[in-house]
């Protein structure tokens, strides 16, 4: 298992993962439903990236412990994927998990630079520090 020291940028308050939030910000945001539908597949958090351009009021160190990831890309890639295989990112980031997948690897994150981590199980997650960004 490997553990990976990332990032999570939020405008929200909150001291534990709830995936009952995930696409929250993003559905109203997106340039269409499926890149929308990105957001939905896990936690997302980036390394090596740039999150002060998401303009969000808190980062949050974390430290992830991922097993069998599957890797692509690009968000684009991802969101083309959900588009061709008609699903939502709930209904990928579910058939992933009968695959054996824990979490997505991107390693072209388009949107903030870097490499990007999706990791499907809060559990996985453990949150480190919070730091203010504004």
């Amino acid at each position: 298992m490997a553990t990976i020291r990332a990032y999570h940028s939020t405008n929200s308050d909150f001291k534990r993962l709830d995936d009952s939030f995930l696409g929250a910000n993003t559905d109203d945001n997106a340039t269409d439903y499926y890149w929308a539908q990105t957001a939905h597949l896990g936690f997302w958090f980036n390394v090596g990236g740039n999150l002060s351009i998401a303009y969000n009021k808190q980062q949050m160190e974390c430290l992830l412990e991922i097993e069998n990831p599957i890797e692509v890309d690009s968000i684009e890639t991802l969101a083309l994927w959900i588009e061709s295989q008609e699903k939502t990112g709930e209904e990928l980031r579910s058939e992933l998990q009968e695959q054996g997948y824990d979490s997505i690897i991107v390693t072209n994150d388009e949107e903030y630079g870097g490499v990007s981590y999706v990791v499907f199980d809060a559990a996985n997650i453990e949150i480190k520090k919070t730091m203010n960004m504004i």
